[in-house]
């Protein structure tokens, strides 16, 4: 008789009666869901019922079973077939129990914290690690009660350096399989704790979403314990855009302003997908430290929807540096962070490429001396200071961008006409702007990516 059937009035799972990893049918085996017959692909992933071991469908695998010893506390992924009663040899099901009255035993999921012990259990059992080398599939779509994005097999992961450190998180250049480079998001282990943990799957969970050619792309994920999870990104090879207009002259180049005309139109249709997502999602951090440059010099956007969310608070943003590029009514507390909010940041970024200067950098008074930060932003929440413009701009450019720095925020244009502008201007100016593959980066470039750091 099947383990399952076998544990009787008490209907509820043990880890004796799951299958382990070595025992899962593996991922290459199934195009298609077992049980509905419906392809794998982007929007159907792949998912492993754990009494069984077959791959189905989210749709097919949408039963919980509590699991003994941590009843009340964890549930495991079981199909349909399991739920409703269990395979034996010659294929027969035996009743195992309503889902009501599983759910009545049970209890809610998230009734009760697990304590280092049951999960220290839960992480011996469920360990991708557990996965023999003959049957390892580094981008199998591994699935837990948190996370259903692809999976790489930390043995395939090799650390290169430290990229950089923010406040809760760090960035790892790490190279796959000895070859492909990828970035490392982390969260610094000094600041680990159940909120953060958290707030870091919720994280992932969003950005595996989010599929633009103008957005950094997500691998996946890679860990050996729930402490240890890493997300895993796409390198950008040409660095941060203020890295970038930090190392280079400011002199105008017809090529090289072409090619910024294409950088912000590069941000604006990043804008224009995020902004027409149901419901709409906006940066919470735009600048010019989040557009990473590739290898053919156009850019990518990283960290959308997650760079401050829930980490930071606008006092620390305004610490780190980040403040210049807030929009007035997020400095003053005004309003929530909005799309409004991401026009204001890309108007900022528009002044960034003009002038290839910070913004409001060493801003002095009347009498020349230097203002303090605080003064400064008082300055811009109320519109007493404003970015300017070089005569040499082009006026169209010009007024983009002081449409986008409006004070109030009902005056900014949408991330849709502001790309359907941009694209009018390179067509003015002579055709679609071809970019051409740089022999090499400026010293100091191809080293930084700001992908997952709170600064």
């Amino acid at each position: 008789m099947n383990k399952l059937a076998m544990s009787g009035a008490s209907q509820i799972l043990t880890i004796d009666e799951l299958r382990s990893q070595n025992e899962w049918i593996p991922v290459s085996k199934r195009d298609n869901c077992v049980m509905c017959g419906g392809k794998f692909g982007t929007f159907r992933r792949k998912h492993h019922c754990r009494v069984c071991g077959d791959i189905m469908c989210s749709t097919c695998t949408l039963k919980r079973r509590a699991l003994l010893p941590f009843i009340g506390m964890c549930k495991v992924k079981v199909c349909v077939r399991c739920a409703s009663g269990t395979r034996t040899s010659d294929e027969q099901h035996t009743v195992v129990g309503s889902d009501d009255e599983m759910e009545t035993r049970a209890g809610p999921m998230d009734s009760v914290s697990m304590s280092d012990d049951d999960l220290n259990n839960l992480e011996a059992l469920f360990s991708p690690t557990t996965v023999p080398e003959t049957e390892k599939n580094p981008y199998a779509m591994w699935s837990t009660t948190d996370l259903n994005v692809p999976w790489v097999d930390t043995n395939d992961l090799e650390d290169v350096r430290l990229i950089a450190n923010g406040s809760f998180r760090s960035v790892w250049l790490v190279r796959y399989c000895q070859a492909r480079p990828l970035a490392a998001k982390r969260v610094l282990k000094e600041r680990l704790d159940k909120r953060t943990a958290n707030c870091f799957v919720q994280d992932i969970q969003l950005v595996s979403k989010l599929q633009h050619p103008r957005i950094i792309e997500f691998i996946g994920v890679s860990w050996t314990k729930e402490r240890h999870l890493q997300a895993l990104f796409e390198y950008a090879p040409g660095g941060d855009l203020r890295s970038y207009l930090d190392a280079t002259p400011s002199g105008r180049d017809r090529q090289r302003d072409l090619q910024k005309v294409q950088i912000a139109l590069d941000i604006a249709e990043a804008l224009v997908y995020v902004h027409s997502l149901s419901p709409p999602l906006v940066h919470y951090g735009l600048s010019s430290r989040s557009v990473l440059l590739m290898e053919d010099m156009r850019v990518k956007l990283s960290d959308v929807g997650v760079s401050r969310s829930p980490f930071e608070d606008n006092a620390t943003m305004l610490g780190l540096g980040s403040g210049w590029w807030l929009a007035p009514e997020v400095i003053t507390g005004r309003t929530s962070y909005s799309s409004a909010c991401d026009i204001y940041e890309f108007g900022v970024i528009l002044s960034e490429l003009e002038t290839h200067q910070m913004p409001f950098r060493d801003y002095r008074g009347p009498h020349g001396n230097v203002l303090s930060p605080a003064t400064v932003l008082c300055m811009i929440s109320v519109g007493q200071l404003r970015l300017n413009f070089s005569s040499l701009c082009p006026l169209e450019l010009t007024q983009l961008a002081n449409e986008c720095l409006s004070l109030d925020p009902r005056d900014r244009p949408s991330a849709v006409e502001i790309a359907v502008r941009l694209r009018s201007f390179l067509r003015t100016i002579g055709a679609e702007y071809e970019v051409q593959t740089p022999q090499s980066y400026p010293q100091g470039q191809g080293i930084v990516l700001c992908e997952g750091i709170d600064a």
